[in-house]
């Protein structure tokens, strides 16, 4: 598909799942984020920024989640991005006791992303780079609803957990000292 082709579908889309474009330019849309008074609650801006060339990959944006998908999926990515549908954030594993389980913490923070499932399964994710967001509530160790979160961290916690995964087994009781 021509880039101002797939533009024009991006536009359109973003208009019939009222998310109207806030910007287009001759690569790229950007869609602003949605209110915390809109149905669903505040959800992130998202971007798309068409490859260069004879690249096959487009790199979409959800806050400041980056996830590069094939361009024969672009519409579809950025369909869940903007409706929601098919968005999800990886399993939170479970924690376990003593110094290694406070190095879990940090290993699992690091390790958190978006993921968006297409139907047929195709799935395409992103990490969240944990200058971001509140990674201590997001991993599990601040309990959700505690205090008032920035509206991403919040945004992260509504999401549920990516299918097909199940937490990894944090590491067992270690020696208190």
């Amino acid at each position: 598909m021509a880039d101002g082709e797939l533009l024009d579908r991006l536009v359109a889309l973003g208009a019939a799942h009222g998310r109207p474009a806030a910007d287009v330019e001759p690569r790229s849309v950007r869609f602003a984020e949605r209110g915390s008074g809109e149905p669903g609650g505040w959800w992130p801006e998202v971007e798309v920024e068409l490859g260069d060339g004879d690249e096959t990959r487009d790199q979409l944006s959800v806050g400041s989640v980056v996830l590069e998908v094939p361009r024969a999926d672009t519409l579809a990515v950025a369909e869940a991005l903007l409706t929601g549908r098919g968005v999800y954030r990886s399993a939170r594993p479970a924690l376990g006791g003593g110094l290694r389980g406070v190095l879990a913490v940090f290993r699992r923070a690091l390790r958190a992303s978006i993921v968006v499932v297409l139907p047929g399964g195709r799935r395409y994710s992103g990490t969240i780079p944990v200058w971001a967001w509140d990674a201590a509530r997001a991993v599990g160790t601040v309990p959700a609803g505690a205090g008032s979160p920035d509206p991403f961290t919040a945004w992260v916690e509504r999401l549920p957990e990516a299918p097909g995964s199940s937490p990894a087994p944090g590491p067992g009781p270690g020696p208190s000292r």
